[in-house]
Formats: structure tokens, sequence, C-alpha cells
């Protein structure tokens, strides 16, 4: 397989389109100069340092509803073709990034799909799943997480006192106080007899 370097970045990667872009120019077909990522940098940069002339949207708001109504009937009449093309956008590193990304914003801020799932995975339906039970359930979830983080604290602040967090003095005054009770037990035993 040909290999290419990419100026840029300095890798070399296999010439395929995995790597690089084909671009069309003139009746010429020919291989971009820099590699896909490279250039997803440079538009970047570019977007950030033009503003003014980088606008994501530049149809009206009247085309844009238009175009997503199309988009939506079009997903309804081929449902086999939009679950693939999800199925293949799930699947990729991008894909899997946005879903891990937003299940950790779910887990964070405790919104409603989140609390959803979980009572879905308990086994109610999710027609019999109400505002108020799943303001109940957030409530359980928050108090089960402090209940953690308290017990996790408390192990921290128990460990402190049973190690070398103790210093010598408090050390002396604890075994001191052992003894003390030490005597008295035995002093309590020697008068009743």
């Amino acid at each position: 397989m040909p290999v290419k370097r990419c100026p840029k970045c300095g890798e070399e990667k296999e010439l395929t389109a995995e790597f690089w872009r084909i671009r069309h120019s003139r009746g010429c077909t020919y291989w971009t100069n820099i590699c896909r990522k490279c250039e997803v940098l440079v538009a970047r940069q570019w977007q950030i340092q033009n503003p003014d002339k980088f606008q994501r949207s530049q149809c009206s708001p009247s085309r844009r509803k238009n175009q997503r109504e199309y988009q939506r009937k079009r997903k309804e009449d081929n449902p086999d073709h939009a679950r693939q093309i999800m199925k293949k956008y799930d699947n990729s590193e991008r894909g899997r990034e946005k879903h891990k990304r937003q299940s950790q914003l779910g887990r964070d801020t405790l919104n409603d799909n989140y609390i959803k799932g979980s009572l879905r995975k308990m086994g109610i339906v999710s027609s019999s799943v109400t505002p108020d039970l799943i303001k109940l359930k957030r409530q359980q979830i928050t108090m089960k997480r402090n209940l953690k983080q308290f017990k996790k604290w408390r192990e921290e602040r128990e460990n402190e006192s049973d190690h070398e967090y103790v210093s010598g003095e408090q050390r002396e005054n604890e075994e001191n106080y052992g003894g003390e009770l030490q005597d008295r037990a035995d002093n309590a035993g020697t008068a009743r007899v």
C-alpha cells in the first residue's frame, strides 16, 4: 500500500480515503496535500480567525424549517435506511464519544431521559412514568449518592485517626487514657472481692 507523509503533522499514512481526501478540479483527480485530521484543524483555525466570514447557517429560517420537514419526512418514508445510517454513526468513534458525553451529562445533571432509562432498567414501562415518579427517583438517586459520599468521607476520617495522621502527643494521650481505664477496671475488680 503506498504511503504519503503529511507536511503539517509529519505522520506517514496510507494513501487511502480513510486518511486523505480526493479532490476533483478541472478534470483532474488528486489526493489533498495534508491529511484529513490536519484539514479539519486548519478549517477550525480559519473559522476562529474569521468569525465574520464564517456563518454556520446561511439560509433563512423558513428554508431551514423546510429542510427539517423534508428530512423528517424522508426518515419516516425510509425507516430502514435511517436506522442503518444511525447504526453506522453510532458505531463510529465520533458517535461513541458523543454517546459517552451525553450519558455522562445525564448522570451528572440527572436529566429526565437518564431517570427514565434507569426506571426502564427496573422494568417500569415508559407509558406509566409520570413527572412525580421522575421527581421521586431523582431524589432517591441524589440521596444514595450523598450517602455514598458520606460513607467515603467517614472512612477517610477513621483512617486518618487510626494511622500516621495522629500526632505523637495525641497517641500518647490515647495510650494513657487506655491505661487509666485498665487501672480503673483492675481497681474495681479488687474492690469487689
